[in-house]
């Protein structure tokens, strides 16, 4: 008697041989995770299983080893079991920032213009606490040094003039430099004046970037702030 035998996880066939027989009784043994039920012919796609309750073979859709993409969040998936649910993925990829609209994918404008105006908003940073020229001389113009120049033209700016000796010092030439009162205002200001810029500069191209409604129209705009 032929018996035949299955996989004991996923109960697809795997083989047929000729049972043993009981050398006491003279019936044939049939093992676990075997069946003398004879399987389903080959179907190309498919994985011929058995149904241990219902004692029947049955064909289940086999993708195993194919890639899907999901079309709620486009990460690619390998299928490794059977009967894989292909309704929410697509054996599409998408491309960079799409997202799945109508069964196609398309650029997601929305993820792009955040992207983007996150962008503009980090170089206005980088460009407002940047190193500043002023009078053939470079110094350091992070938020701390900017909050330092303000506090200390507003307390001596009371008195009219800085403390005798007062300098800053060129990160270039490790030269510290002589200011005044006026001079220290003028370096202010112009500081002041950059960052103002900038952002004047920023939410021009943020309402530029808003304004926008396809991937091509975006990729015009140059994020330039200096």
């Amino acid at each position: 008697m032929q018996i035949y035998n299955y996989d004991k996880n996923t109960l697809e066939y795997l083989s047929e041989e000729v049972a043993e027989l009981d050398p006491i009784g003279g019936k044939p043994l049939i093992p676990a995770n075997a069946t003398v039920i004879e399987p389903l012919a080959k179907k190309d796609g498919f994985a011929i299983c058995f149904d241990e309750k219902k004692q029947i073979w049955e064909y289940k859709k086999d993708l195993r080893g194919k890639e899907f993409w999901s079309k709620e969040t486009g990460l690619k998936v390998v299928v490794d079991t059977l009967d894989f649910d292909t309704k929410n993925y697509t054996p599409t990829p998408p491309k960079e920032n799409q997202i799945m609209q109508n069964g196609k994918w398309v650029d997601d404008i929305k993820t792009l213009k955040k992207e983007m105006i996150a962008l503009i908003h980090k170089k206005k940073d980088e460009l407002n606490y940047s190193n500043y020229e002023f009078e053939n001389h470079t110094y350091r113009m992070g938020a701390d040094v900017q909050a330092d120049l303000l506090a200390t033209i507003t307390i001596f700016g009371a008195v009219g003039k800085l403390p005798a000796g007062y300098t800053i010092k060129d990160i270039k030439t490790n030269e510290y430099v002589a200011f005044d009162l006026p001079k220290l205002v003028k370096l202010s200001a112009q500081v002041a004046t950059r960052k103002a810029t900038a952002i004047f500069k920023t939410q021009k191209l943020e309402d530029a970037i808003n304004k926008c409604t396809t991937k091509a129209e975006l990729e015009k705009i140059e994020l330039k702030l200096a």
